[in-house]
């Protein structure tokens, strides 16, 4: 198993993020489970400022198409 934090979204998220000079943070069960030494894919992110931005951002580089919903729950 890859080196959690070093794999490439986290690189990637946080290259974007410093581009538009905001926070991002890795939370949720991603953390606990690092902490527990367990294997984890489902991340979750909370951006200061404009989520919807970085999200495409990434989703860019990734060549991806980005599934965004502006409002959750």
């Amino acid at each position: 198993m890859k080196a959690p934090l070093r794999s490439k979204i986290f690189k990637i998220v946080s290259l974007q993020a410093q581009t538009r000079n905001v926070r991002a943070y890795v939370i949720g069960g991603y953390v606990r489970d690092f902490f527990l030494k367990r294997h984890s894919t489902d991340i979750d992110i909370v951006v200061e400022g404009n989520g919807l931005e970085i999200a495409s951002d990434v989703a860019s580089v990734l060549k991806v198409k980005a599934t965004l919903f502006k409002n959750f729950g």
